[in-house]
């Protein structure tokens, strides 16, 4: 019989990693190893498609994938680990499997916030990230974010300048140099935080995956901060993952209310988020 590890990397690969559909069948098994030992009775409620697809997967493939992340010195945990976050079992659809650079168990994830904005962001909004994360870590809070240029890389920079701990969830592979020549950030980060993906190691970016990442971000944390965003800026897609968790949603003042690159704070406001001016006003809500 499989141990828990093995046998939920195996389903990841069979289903692919974000795919919901998991969390339906094993919902009616006490164990993943349960579920792969009745692999192949009729009875199941698998499609052809999902039958064939967990068939072609085999548990060498997943002893394989194990044995090549332990020479790179990364970390897997699987739903069932103890240093899995707990936050995100609490979430819609959790990862089944998640891939780090640095120890999830040396990561206190009670009070955490998500930092988000524009990959093209202004000196205002960068300096606004920067300051505010770093105020936030020293404080104790872990720093969320997803590692793109701009806000996100503002935020994990302002965290490891005050000698906080933050977590960068990224929409690729953990191996992909993405963003290009981020190895060196990787390192920095890994050493007190993470760098985490549920996508196998050498998975490519695509648009569609850093979406599915962003709930990930939102799950890990308490509140989402949100410092400069068009109106069709990704970062949005973070808030509203962490509004469906009922969580709270901070921006800072917008530094120009009439340009498009912050009209995405501009509704934010108006439907109803919480307008912050130093980190206190964060702290006094989480």
């Amino acid at each position: 019989m499989p141990d828990p590890l093995t046998s939920y990397l195996w389903l990841t690969i069979g289903f692919s990693p974000a795919n919901p559909r998991k969390w339906d069948l094993l919902a009616g098994f006490d164990s993943v190893e349960s579920f792969y030992k009745n692999l192949k009775q009729c009875s199941l409620p698998l499609t052809l498609s999902e039958r064939q697809s967990l068939c072609s997967a085999q548990l060498e493939q997943a002893e394989k994938m194990l044995e090549h992340c332990r020479t790179k010195d990364i970390n897997v945990y699987c739903y069932e680990d103890s240093a899995y976050p707990e936050k995100l079992k609490r979430t819609a659809n959790p990862p089944s499997v998640l891939f780090s650079y640095g120890r999830l168990e040396d990561i206190d994830f009670s009070t955490a916030a998500a930092v988000v904005g524009s990959r093209n962001a202004d000196e205002y909004s960068l300096s606004c990230t920067e300051k505010l994360s770093a105020e936030l870590a020293q404080n104790g809070v872990v720093i969320i974010s997803g590692m793109a240029a701009g806000i996100d890389t503002a935020a994990h920079m302002g965290a490891l300048s005050a000698g906080g701990t933050t977590v960068a969830v990224l929409g690729c592979g953990l191996e992909y140099d993405y963003p290009r020549n981020s190895s060196g950030l990787k390192a920095k980060i890994s050493k007190s935080g993470a760098v985490i993906s549920e996508f196998f190691p050498t998975a490519k970016p695509c648009p569609e995956n850093f979406k599915i990442r962003n709930r990930i971000c939102a799950g890990l944390s308490d509140c989402v901060l949100c410092t400069q965003a068009s109106a069709k800026s990704g970062a949005l897609n973070t808030v509203s993952h962490a509004a469906e968790q009922g969580k709270d949603i901070f921006v800072t003042p917008p530094h120009d209310i009439f340009s498009p690159d912050y009209q995405g704070i501009i509704a934010l406001l108006r439907d109803g988020a919480q307008e912050i001016y130093c980190a206190e006003d964060i702290l006094r809500q989480i």
